[in-house]
């Protein structure tokens, strides 16, 4: 008895009248379709960019064996921000995953770096960190010649 009692103050759906029948709604819903149309998925944005690795181990200045970054874990896929990057300079810019699970832009001394290759960029949250970085300029965008750019930048790392 009581089973009865909750299935009927809990069991209606809210709204519905006793007016509303299937065959009213089937006859909505094919009058509420468009003709034919082709649906088309928004473009996704992307850009071309160099990423790479960092190191799982390697050792200090003082010969202790350490993992990976101060700010990134060993492994850890990162995008180089090298467009404008010579081989003076010992430190680069990157973002990727951080230690703490979040998308952030940090420099790393360039020996931390492996397996840097080419690659085009889907991440959004890593899209969003490099449209709204102070230096957007300093990264690749979606171009020929872009792409070109990274080609020589990844045999000019390589080749160091």
């Amino acid at each position: 008895m009581r089973v009865k009692w909750f299935w009927f103050l809990f069991g209606r759906k809210k709204g519905a009248l006793p007016a509303d029948k299937p065959e009213d709604k089937a006859k909505d819903k094919s009058a509420e379709k468009p003709a034919d149309k082709p649906q088309t998925r928004p473009a996704q944005e992307w850009r071309y960019g160099v990423a790479g690795n960092i190191a799982e181990t390697h050792l200090d200045d003082q010969g202790i064996l350490r993992y990976g970054s101060k700010a990134f874990s060993g492994g850890a896929k990162v995008y180089l921000c090298g467009k404008y990057w010579t081989k003076e300079q010992s430190m680069i810019g990157v973002i990727g995953l951080n230690r703490y699970k979040r998308v952030a832009f940090e420099d790393v001394p360039t020996e931390l770096i492996e397996n840097v290759r080419c690659t085009k960029v889907y991440k959004p949250s890593v899209l969003r960190l490099m449209n709204d970085w102070e230096f957007a300029d300093h990264w690749w965008d979606d171009s020929a010649v872009a792409k070109e750019d990274t080609k020589r930048f990844v045999q000019m790392w390589n080749g160091k």
